[in-house]
């Protein structure tokens, strides 16, 4: 939504790309889950948990209506 709506508040926080934006305020998860088979388990990575929430909010009121 941000990319859309305020890109330049991005830009000039140096968060241009996804990968940039998600370094700064995600964490990826490795976790073990069951094999669509049922024949044993994988580890999987998933975009899991947010760091840095305050100032992902802070940016968010920048331009949502809150």
């Amino acid at each position: 939504m941000q990319r859309y709506l305020r890109p330049s508040l991005l830009r000039n926080a140096g968060l241009q790309t996804f990968d940039d934006w998600a370094s700064n305020f995600g964490e990826v998860v490795s976790k073990a889950e069951l094999k669509p088979a049922g024949n044993g388990y994988r580890t999987k990575k998933r975009f899991a948990k947010f760091n840095n929430v305050p100032e992902l909010m802070q940016m968010f009121k920048e331009f949502a209506d809150i």
